[in-house]
């Protein structure tokens, strides 16, 4: 996003190797109005080194640090070819583990960082040049068990996992970042928390943990 909010665009890809799918979308918003692509395809043979679906695809330039993005031809008429630069080390969150009674309900794991947008977008026709020093976002890639597909054929005796509250808020400013989020219970107590500040560069010793 810019931070003037001219620009805002975001991307996604799920890999569900018990359901053999594989999941992708990108969305544009851009003069108040919002665009979304979506693609999804069967994974057949369970690569996950595949980061494509559609005319969605991900490639590695280095690990941890340069990711690029591209949406190729579809019918939108959008395109884009843009390339993700860390701004510091990823930040690793608590693991998520939850159960419903003696069931594992959740059991996962999430990284977050921050970083520079460069690149470009085609809409309608027009090119709109993505200049990194204008252009900061968010990329956060978890992994582990959740609850995704079909309902449970057979609930838990006492229930199933109650509501929980969930804020999520990675923070981007001019010389480094923050991040908090907080995950309590349908009583409003707190089971998964962490914050910290990470100024550019990537060395993990520099981020400093902050009490919520």
């Amino acid at each position: 996003y810019s931070a003037d909010g001219a620009i805002f665009f975001a991307a996604a890809m799920g890999f569900y190797p018990q359901l053999g799918i594989a999941d992708a979308a990108f969305s544009l918003i851009i003069d108040g109005v919002q665009h979304n692509i979506r693609a999804s395809r069967h994974i057949s043979n369970g690569e996950r080194m595949d980061l494509s679906a559609g005319p969605i695809h991900i490639e590695i330039i280095e690990p941890l640090n340069i990711v690029r993005l591209c949406l190729d031809a579809n019918d939108s008429g959008i395109l884009a070819d843009l390339t993700f630069t860390a701004r510091h080390t990823p930040i690793e969150e608590p693991r998520f583990i939850r159960r419903n009674g003696t069931r594992l309900f959740m059991d996962y794991t999430r990284m977050t960082q921050n970083g520079r947008w460069s690149g470009n977008i085609v809409n309608e026709g027009e090119n709109i040049a993505i200049d990194p020093e204008a252009i900061k976002g968010t990329r956060d890639r978890s992994w582990g068990i959740r609850p995704v597909g079909a309902p449970e054929p057979q609930p838990p005796p006492e229930g199933n996992f109650a509501q929980f509250f969930w804020l999520w808020a990675p923070c981007n400013f001019g010389t480094h970042s923050a991040f908090a989020h907080t995950n309590d219970d349908a009583n409003g107590l707190p089971w998964n928390r962490r914050a910290v500040i990470a100024p550019d560069g990537h060395a993990a010793s520099d981020i400093d943990e902050v009490d919520i």
